[in-house]
């Protein structure tokens, strides 16, 4: 019990805390060039929808976990784009999910599994084809921890179905990770400071 106590607590503390290298790379830099609105959008709301899902079922560690976590995906957007979009993006996922929930709980877990699937894929897009001197390694690296944890957790606890998503997360955050760290590496001065962020889709050309 001992151990499967230290996983639970290893995977929320690198869920929640994976945000937070991305939003001071950003703060620190000025630069948030590559960084996706797209895929920080649908992790927030994947987030959001599992905080939803944690309230009306009754899940303490949902709760607690979700709401920090989308905490730091909101204050990264707010970085890249207006406090009126954020809001709407949050409390237009927040009704929806209530919807949802409403005529299942099994529509609400199946909608925020599928999110989970596919939200780090604009942020994989923008790094194999488009500038990306503001994505943060560290972030990805942490991502890939995390799901590296949740899948031993679900291992652990006999239910491997609760973790499905994490098994294209984790090569994902790794995709992303390598990519960030060949443009600058985990510590590297931007050569680009002061740039916006780009669109998750940007078709630019690499620096």
């Amino acid at each position: 019990m001992q151990v499967l106590l230290l996983v639970e607590v290893l995977a929320a503390l690198l869920t929640v805390a994976r945000t937070w290298p991305q939003f001071l790379r950003i703060v620190i830099r000025k630069d948030s060039t590559g960084v996706s609105f797209f895929a920080w959008g649908l992790v927030m709301t994947a987030h959001v929808g599992w905080l939803m899902y944690g309230v009306q079922d009754h899940v303490p560690l949902l709760i607690v976990v979700n709401a920090l976590a989308s905490s730091g995906c909101a204050a990264i957007l707010l970085r890249l784009r207006s406090v009126v979009l954020v809001v709407v993006l949050g409390v237009g996922t927040s009704l929806a999910a209530w919807a949802l929930y409403s005529i299942s709980n099994g529509v609400l877990l199946s909608a925020v599994v599928g999110l989970s699937l596919v939200m780090f894929l604009p942020q994989a897009v923008t790094v194999l084809r488009a500038s990306h001197e503001g994505v943060s390694p560290v972030t990805w690296a942490v991502s890939a921890a995390s799901s590296i944890a949740w899948i031993v957790w679900s291992l652990m606890v006999s239910r491997p179905a609760l973790a499905a998503a994490h098994y294209v997360m984790l090569p994902t955050a790794l995709l992303i990770m390598i990519r960030a760290m060949r443009v600058a590496g985990p510590f590297a001065v931007s050569k680009s400071a002061g740039q916006t962020g780009s669109d998750s889709m940007s078709l630019e050309s690499p620096a």
